[in-house]
């Protein structure tokens, strides 16, 4: 939902994971879509992002970004963007500190991401600024637990400074790996990728997120957990109780993972879909070939999806199912490949309804 013009009215900032070059960037898109937040990527330098939004969103963005976003490390208000010189602190200066803190305690840390300015000190940044704030607001300074943490970031010659409104967690996920679940699979999918490819399909509080070759329920696991009603199943009955047995055991309602075939699905009308069907040495497709499989189901989505709604597959690279998916009514709006390992490389499709 973007848009430009004189509506926007804040700048936040955001720090990307880097750890793909192009998913961290699609997953601020795709849960700023589905919350329906208006909103436009005013810059984009390495893993900086400046996303503009309505005065009265920038709440709102911050909390959809930080309760969902896996590949968003810092979500924070910009204060000063310029181009790094000394002039930036005369504009740190300029700003109404004692309106900004009103007495709160703060404290100032700062990124320094490389390139031309690869040399400059970020204690020595945070010293000078946390020195400015301080001498401006009177406010205490708690470099511990702050009422109000500054963030800067400095990439080559940008200085981007303003309120941090909260960071992710990498832990969170570390928490749900497959081996820290009470059923495990070879197969399992990490549940970092699994929670970006629930954002890619646009899904939302409330309404039916579907993944029908679900085996140990790692995708049904992220969506959940940030809302959804969740739908799904497999064909393998010893995976359906595997699946049930961790979804409860992140205290989520198994009710709606069924024993199925995903070339025959038992759904209508779901909002979502996401999905990592069988493939790799530890996976089965009960010997239906790969591209059988994924033009049967795909033709099964289409019917059980909504419309204007989003599905995403994950396929092995090599394994086409795009020319498929066109001529049956989906629209390709994306593709992301991530290399998994010398003989592995994923293609991450992000198909839309018409």
């Amino acid at each position: 939902m973007s848009f430009k013009g004189t509506e926007f009215m804040k700048r936040l900032f955001l720090l990307l994971s880097g750890e793909h070059p192009t998913l961290p960037l699609a997953e601020v898109n795709s849960i700023l879509d589905a919350e329906g937040i208006k909103y436009d990527i005013l810059r984009r330098r390495d893993r900086l992002l400046i996303v503009g939004v309505r005065d009265e969103e920038v709440k709102r963005t911050g909390t959809a970004i930080l309760n969902r976003a896996a590949m968003t490390k810092i979500v924070g208000m910009v204060l000063v963007e310029k181009e790094f010189s000394d002039f930036v602190f005369t504009e740190i200066r300029r700003l109404e500190w004692k309106d900004l803190l009103k007495g709160h305690s703060f404290a100032v840390r700062f990124t320094v991401l490389g390139g031309k300015r690869a040399e400059v000190s970020s204690q020595e940044l945070e010293r000078v600024i946390g020195g400015i704030v301080k001498a401006r607001s009177n406010a205490p300074v708690n470099l511990s637990s702050p009422d109000i943490m500054l963030q800067g970031i400095l990439i080559d010659d940008l200085f981007v400074f303003g309120i941090n409104l909260g960071h992710i967690r990498g832990g969170v996920f570390e928490m749900r790996r497959p081996k820290n679940r009470p059923f495990f699979h070879p197969s399992a999918m990490e549940p970092k990728l699994a929670r970006v490819l629930v954002n890619l399909s646009r899904a939302r509080k409330g309404e039916v997120f579907l993944d029908p070759f679900c085996g140990s329920g790692g995708l049904m696991i992220e969506a959940g957990l940030i809302g959804c009603r969740i739908a799904g199943g497999d064909i393998l009955p010893y995976m359906v109780k595997g699946a049930r047995e961790n979804l409860q055991y992140f205290g989520l309602d198994p009710g709606g993972i069924v024993l199925h075939d995903a070339r025959k699905l038992p759904f209508q009308d779901v909002d979502a879909i996401a999905t990592d069907p069988p493939y790799g040495r530890s996976a089965t497709t009960r010997r239906v070939p790969l591209p059988e499989l994924l033009k049967d189901f795909l033709g099964e989505a289409y019917e059980a999806l909504a419309p204007r709604r989003y599905t995403v597959i994950v396929t092995p690279l090599g394994v086409e199912v795009g020319e498929y998916a066109l001529t049956i009514g989906f629209d390709i709006v994306e593709e992301h490949r991530m290399r998994v390992h010398r003989s592995l490389t994923r293609r991450i499709l992000i198909l839309r309804k018409g």
